[in-house]
């Protein structure tokens, strides 16, 4: 499948459990829905970030991706996106490209950028 490094910012605390447990947790909204929101670069963080202070570089497995329109989509799930046949959702936004993923086992070797 595909894979990709790719950035989130969060704040120093989660950055520190996140970095601990190497287990990004999902969030419960979005434009994607409840998913691990990242950027495809370490600079497109710093507008895109809810929690900031520190970047991390994650390895991300994508799989089959789909794509969305600038608005996303904030009724995707995990089980209708399996159901789908897709593993991750990739958004166009103005500001930089995001990639969400919905399940933590798609996301590894996280470190700080």
């Amino acid at each position: 499948g595909h894979v990709r490094d790719l950035y989130h910012q969060t704040d120093p605390d989660k950055a520190e459990l996140i970095l601990i447990s190497q287990q990004m947790r999902r969030g419960s909204t979005g434009l994607a829905g409840g998913g691990c929101y990242f950027a495809i670069s370490e600079s497109d963080t710093y507008h895109k970030a809810h929690n900031r202070g520190v970047v991390l570089k994650c390895t991300v497995k994508l799989g089959n991706v789909k794509r969305l329109g600038p608005q996303g989509d904030s009724s995707v799930t995990f089980g209708g996106l399996l159901r789908d046949g897709y593993d991750s959702v990739r958004i166009e936004r103005p500001g930089g490209t995001e990639y969400v993923v919905y399940n933590w086992d798609q996301v590894e070797d996280i470190r700080i950028a």
